[in-house]
């Protein structure tokens, strides 16, 4: 068949936009001279190259079509094994965008066949005694070129909402003509909403903060005249009540007499920007006044400049200088000649860079020609190149502790002895002692400076805590005592007969006079009733059972809130005794239960409740004694379950 082009040329129909250099086509249809005849046409373009591919039947067809991915499907409603619009109904849950690239092919016209086609995806029909070979080319490249541009479309559209959701930047349009407020998805997170709830201005202005209304009102007011563009940050209030920073951009769309008719734009969060700032200047603050009061002295000196750059307050009043005077020198002028070789090579080791700090004691010479011993803590700032920008010096003074170590030095030998067993000492439990003994001197301190002006009741309040504190100290050596005794061996395992409800029952009244939670004690024993003259005489050590159960019940009543009731319950299983404790308390986090037993461990959400990690210590190590073993059961803020099992040999 001899292609002759119309008139109208091919390229005045469609934009100017290149296709594909080879146009792939599937050609569904029984009539092999139909196919052959669309075949003839479409290689007589001599615009466009195609590759061809032919399918009889609906079921070759698809198969083709998973195969091979062509850029055009003809199809022809009628055929062999079912109807073409089949094929539409199989592929389109397969694209990727809403149009197939399908042209359907109909013997006759029939509005109800063509309807359907286009609801099921199509994107064009031909009437097959319409078809010419003009015809036929304009539609193939025709939908190629609208397929082709859709693809590319979606896929712009795609890359925009991604970028947009990845930089969290809504988009919003106001048209000034109507008043009408539109805002995307992510305009509307950025306000605390869902899309759903968004009703235009009035949406807007109430999430906006009220003080920041007037600033924002007055700033479109300045773009809409012209005068600027408007750029704002402000403030709003999510729902939940939480204040969020944004920051909004806005271009301002004008008619051909200059008025405004359109204001697109842009908000973005700068709540972390603002946070940082805020941080910032917190942070100087902090710094300036740590740097002014803190009680070391402290001085800054930039590089290649031999004075001082920055001295704070301490080290003026320690050396005697004011602040203009001190400027005016450095390092060298206020050190004691015989201590300016000690620290020299140090200096030059710092300035080269082969450290970064160093540590001496030296001697500093006063205004007033006196000296007092100060420990020098010396750091290097460098700039991102490794260049020297300063030298950080911090000088604390030890004069005090000089003349202590020069009269001790004749008992040398003995303080190294102490310091052996003072430093074992101070690591496992020097923190657990600070606290305490600095409350003891402060109530002393207190009763003895103010006796004569304190009331009864405050030397009361004050001996109390004397007392108590006294107390909680006797507690932690007691339980370190009670640990290296059963390391040492020094206690053995005792089981002696012992009615088990009744040393239960003394425990608990023993407990519960000591504060203000009750312990509700039940049990349950083999074929017997609660019953209180109910007794089961059982042979268990009572010394290490009592340190064991003591411990778990103070730890439930301790990590509880006031009033809360500690459930104490006791059963047994064969050849066992079974204690379990239930608390409704803070729990034990999950991260904590590896190192639970370990000396001085404590839960990571304890706060202020006061303790050593001493209890559960004791506990293991008197249930190893037992033979016993211990499980437990937590959730944070529901409380903990502990279950103890020792062996029992039952006495009748």
């Amino acid at each position: 068949v001899k292609f002759t082009p119309k008139p109208t040329s091919l390229s005045s129909l469609i934009p100017d936009q290149p296709l594909k250099s080879t146009v792939t086509i599937l050609m569904i249809d029984h009539s092999e001279q139909d196919r052959c005849t669309y075949a003839d046409y479409l290689q007589a373009d001599e615009t466009t190259q195609y590759h061809l591919l032919m399918a009889d039947s609906l079921e070759a067809g698809q198969a083709i079509w998973r195969l091979q991915q062509p850029d055009v499907v003809l199809v022809n409603v009628d055929l062999p094994d079912g109807n073409g619009l089949f094929f539409l109904e199989m592929m389109a849950p397969e694209s990727f965008i809403q149009k197939l690239p399908v042209i359907v092919l109909m013997e006759q016209r029939n509005e109800q066949t063509i309807i359907q086609a286009m609801k099921l995806g199509a994107m064009d029909y031909l009437i097959k005694e319409e078809i010419t070979a003009f015809f036929l080319c304009h539609s193939v490249n025709r939908l190629v070129y609208r397929y082709e541009l859709e693809r590319e479309n979606r896929k712009l559209t795609d890359r925009l909402e991604l970028a947009l959701k990845s930089s969290h930047i809504g988009i919003w349009d106001w048209n000034i003509d109507t008043n009408e407020l539109i805002w995307d998805k992510s305009n509307c997170e950025l306000y605390g909403i869902f899309p759903a709830d968004f009703q235009g201005y009035k949406t807007w202005e109430k999430r906006v903060h009220p003080e920041d209304l007037p600033l924002i009102n007055q700033a479109v007011q300045k773009s809409l005249t012209g005068d600027q563009e408007l750029v704002v940050e402000f403030r709003v209030i999510w729902p939940n009540k939480t204040v969020r920073y944004l920051k909004g951009y806005a271009l301002v769309q004008r008619n051909a007499e200059g008025d405004p008719q359109r204001m697109i734009g842009t908000n973005f969060d700068i709540t972390d920007i603002k946070q940082a700032e805020e941080d910032l200047r917190r942070s100087e603050k902090i710094f300036r006044q740590l740097f002014e009061e803190i009680p070391i002295g402290i001085a800054m000196v930039e590089a290649n400049i031999e004075r001082f750059y920055q001295v704070n307050r301490t080290l003026c009043e320690m050396l005697g200088y004011s602040h203009q005077e001190l400027l005016q020198l450095n390092f060298n002028e206020i050190t004691h000649p015989e201590d300016l070789a000690l620290e020299a090579p140090l200096a030059a080791q710092a300035i080269a860079g082969e450290i970064t700090s160093y540590q001496i004691e030296k001697r500093y010479r006063k205004k007033n020609g006196e000296y007092f011993w100060g420990q020098l803590k010396t750091t290097t700032i460098r700039g991102t190149k490794g260049e020297l920008l300063y030298g950080i010096g911090m000088v604390e003074d030890i004069t005090n502790r000089k003349q202590v170590e020069i009269k001790m030095q004749v008992s040398l030998e003995q303080e190294k002895k102490l310091n052996n067993l003072r430093s074992h000492f101070i690591t496992m439990a020097s923190h657990e002692f600070r606290t305490p003994l600095t409350i003891i001197y402060s109530a002393t301190a207190l009763v003895k400076k103010y006796s004569d002006r304190l009331t009864a009741e405050k030397k009361e309040e004050h001996l109390t805590n004397i007392i108590k504190t006294v107390q909680y100290m006797t507690k932690i050596l007691d339980d370190m005592l009670m640990i290296n005794s059963v390391d040492n061996e020094k206690i053995q395992f005792t089981p002696e007969p012992t009615d088990v409800i009744g040393f239960c029952e003394n425990l608990k009244q023993s407990l519960e006079t000591k504060g203000h939670h009750h312990i509700h004690f039940s049990w349950q024993l083999e074929q017997s009733t609660q019953h209180p003259s109910t007794r089961l005489i059982a042979s268990f050590d009572p010394y290490l059972l009592r340190q064991t159960l003591e411990n778990i019940l103070s730890n439930a009543i301790k990590y509880s809130p006031q009033q809360n009731s500690v459930e104490f319950y006791f059963t047994q299983e064969p050849n066992y005794l079974i204690f379990q404790i239930s608390d409704r308390g803070i729990g034990i986090p999950e991260e904590d239960w590896e190192d639970l037993f370990q000396p001085f461990h404590r839960g990571s959400n304890v706060g202020n409740i006061t303790g050593v990690g001493l209890g559960l210590v004791i506990i293991q190590r008197c249930l190893s004694l037992h033979g016993g073993q211990l499980n437990f059961k937590s959730q944070i803020g529901e409380g903990t379950t502990v279950t103890v099992r020792i062996p029992q040999e039952r006495i009748p």
